[in-house]
């Protein structure tokens, strides 16, 4: 009875990543085809992604909390390595999602849930 009820309030981690890329391509589209990184507007970009990340989080309507980070990085050449640690269950998850979004621009956004 209580694995049914856990695999029932499995988080869809193919779903958000999709939402995740989906969130990426609004916010950035908005840029036009260039996309340039620019310091003074990385700030909202990264509050958009994290609040549309969030609201699609809530729309799921699961018993967990979830923490959305994001960071967006211009592409100049030089490598780039994020890592992150959690200690949690083994029935709770994190999901983290780059991707190339121009020529100019890196885009990570890393999802941590846990139960209530």
């Amino acid at each position: 009875m209580a694995e049914e009820k856990e695999k029932q309030e499995d988080i869809p981690v193919d779903d958000i990543k999709s939402s995740i890329k989906n969130v990426f391509s609004t916010v950035l589209e908005e840029e036009g085809e260039s996309q340039q990184y620019d310091h003074n507007k990385a700030n909202t970009w990264i509050a958009k992604m994290c609040d549309q990340c969030m609201e699609r989080l809530i729309k799921l309507r699961k018993p967990y909390k979830y923490v959305v980070q994001a960071m967006v990085m211009r592409k100049t050449g030089a490598g780039m390595h994020v890592c992150s640690s959690a200690l949690y269950s083994s029935t709770d998850n994190c999901v983290c999602e780059s991707h190339d979004v121009s020529k100019y621009l890196y885009c990570v956004v890393t999802v941590y849930w846990c139960s209530i």
